[in-house]
Parts: structure tokens; sequence; C-alpha cells
């Protein structure tokens, strides 16, 4: 964040310190909320993010018409979204309440494979500039201008494309609630089966259960999710006015829904790969992204303004693809995999 803030998008003191503590506090989120909804606790997510939400709106609403002050605003802002932590916090905390300093922790600790840790938040966050590397693509561009305050911006794509990345939620909250944990439980159930000693062929059955059961899940959920942006989609005319979109954004809105459907199979099938604890695959999937991503946006950029939203379509299609397929290597091969990491890896 500060490095964002400081080099590539010049800002001021006061500037620079809100968005970084921003960036800050809703990162801490991210795994508070991965614990909460591990232990499927998903009422408290929910208050949290409705409270945090409204303390958020309401500090930034006030911040701007009492002082008309940008980076006061956004540290309002901020601080609504520590009311969402310290909810996610207090739950988390709740789901273990025993302090955690027995011998078996500690050794358990000291074993822990570093390495593979840093290798998954590396992998975290070259995917989180995958999702904004297109947008730096495009600020660069004569496409983009920048505000009084110095931000970047490219109005004719920022805008279509962050409504159409909304669609995304229903999607992630059905992979959440639905997949996520279903999958969650078939792996327990594949796991038990090597634990109590079971055949060859019994293991290898219930890793086609586990498979069949992921295919199956996330073909529903895709079809609906790709059903929605298609709704939308061609109702988009009908409401764009409203969502202060002009007649030129419609078209880039379209596009970046059919881009939508595939980058939520992108996340999905990415989300699979790294709950079976394939962090390498995890982490060559963000950067493919990440590289698709950038490449697609320069080419749009030489290409002229009017293959807006084309390059999001393009690298979530292609992305999408190649999660698919890297999914689907790593179930077919979950047996192997598992047996093999309890060998070089039983630390872990």
């Amino acid at each position: 964040s500060a490095l964002i803030w400081t080099i590539i998008i010049p800002q001021s003191l006061e500037m620079g310190a809100a968005h970084i503590a921003t960036a800050l506090i809703v990162t801490i989120q991210w795994p508070l909320m991965v614990v909460c909804g591990s232990a499927m606790k998903f009422r408290p997510i929910i208050l949290a993010y409705l409270t945090g939400g409204l303390v958020s709106v309401t500090g930034a609403s006030v911040a701007l018409v009492m002082s008309n002050s940008v980076p006061l605003a956004l540290l309002c802002f901020a601080g609504g979204q520590m009311v969402t932590v310290c909810i996610l916090l207090e739950r988390a905390m709740s789901i273990f309440p025993f302090p955690v300093s027995s011998p078996a922790y500690r050794r358990q600790r000291q074993s822990t494979n570093t390495g593979s840790l840093a290798l998954l938040g590396v992998a975290a966050t070259i995917g989180a500039a995958g999702l904004w590397v297109d947008r730096w693509v495009i600020w660069s561009s004569n496409v983009g201008t920048k505000t009084i305050e110095g931000l970047h911006n490219a109005a004719l794509y920022d805008t279509p494309l962050f409504w159409a990345q909304l669609m995304l939620i229903p999607g992630l909250a059905a992979f959440l609630v639905h997949l996520e944990t279903g999958f969650v439980r078939d792996l327990r159930r594949f796991v038990a089966s090597i634990l109590s000693h079971a055949t060859l062929a019994e293991i290898d059955q219930q890793a086609e259960n586990l498979a069949e059961r992921v295919h199956r899940r996330l073909g529903i959920i895709f079809r609906a999710e790709m059903m929605m942006c298609l709704a939308v989609a061609i109702c988009a005319p009908l409401f764009a006015q409203y969502l202060g979109m002009t007649y030129r954004q419609i078209s880039i809105y379209q596009i970046a829904l059919a881009g939508v459907a595939c980058h939520f199979v992108f996340i999905a099938c990415a989300g699979i790969v790294l709950m079976v604890d394939r962090r390498l695959e995890f982490a060559i999937l963000q950067v493919t992204f990440l590289a698709i991503n950038a490449v697609s946006a320069g080419v749009v950029v030489l290409s002229g303004e009017r293959f807006l939203g084309v390059n999001y379509l393009a690298a979530t299609a292609i992305s999408a693809l190649i999660a698919w397929w890297v999914m689907q290597r790593v179930l077919n091969d979950v047996t192997y995999h598992t047996f093999m990491d309890a060998v070089f890896r039983p630390s872990e």
C-alpha cells in the first residue's frame, strides 16, 4: 500500500496516510472473514459488514458535509471498516477461546514451512494486483485523466467495470455458502478414509465423489451467475443512466458482464486449487491472470478505446480456461498429492 500510494500514485501526505490506513484495515478483514466462514459463522459476517458499512457511509458523509475534506472522509470510512474488523475479530476469537500456548502448538509452529506461507502471501498480493493492473495500464494511456486530488482514473472504463464487477458478489456468496463448505466437508471425508486405513479403491472412490460434487456445484452456481449477468446486460440500456453511465459506456458494461461470469470461474477454480493445498499452482494462476490482464489491456490501449472492455473479457476467459484445466488436474491427482505430501511435508 505504501509503495502504491507514495510512488506509483503520488499523493499528498494526508491522502497517502488515509489511503494506506484504509487499505490495511480492509486487508485485515479478509483472513478474519475466512476464519469465520470456515466455522460457518455467516450471520456475524453479515452483521459485521452491515454495521461497518453503515458507520463508514455515515462518517464519510458527515465529514464531507462538515469540512469538505477528502482525507478526513476517507479516515472516517476507514473507522467504519475498523468496526467490521472488531466484530469479525471478536467472533474469530470466540471460535478459539483457549490459549494457543501448548507444547504441541509450539512444536507445530516451529516446524511450519515459512517458505510456503511466504509463497502464499506473495500469490495473494499478485492476485490483488491482477484485479487492478488493467486499470493501471489504461490510466497511463490517453484515455486516463487525473482529478484535482491527483487520483488517476479513466471514467469511460472505470465506471462500467465497477458496476459490472458488483455482479461477482452473488456468485461468490453462493460459492462460500454452498460450494466451499460442501467441499471442505467432502475433503474431510476423503482424508478420514485415508486415516481409517481404507483400501486404495475406497480412497479413489472418495476422490471421484469429491471431484464430481465440485463439478456439479460449480456448474449450478456458474449457470446462475451467467443467467444473472445475461439478464442485466439485456436490461442495461433501461437503467444505465441511473448508474451514471453514458451511451458509450453501455457496450463496455455489457462486455464486462460477460467477463464477470468468466472471472467467477477463475476465482472459484483457483480457490478450489488452494483448498487442496496446491500453493504453487495457485501462485502460478495468479501470475498468469496478472500477465494476461496487463497484456490484454496494453493491446486494447494500442488498438483504440473502442475496444475497451474486450480486454477484461479476453483476460478472464483465458484465465478461467487455464484455471479450470489446473483444477481438473489437481482433483484428478488429489490422492497422489495427499500421499506425497504426507511423505515430504509431514509437519504441515
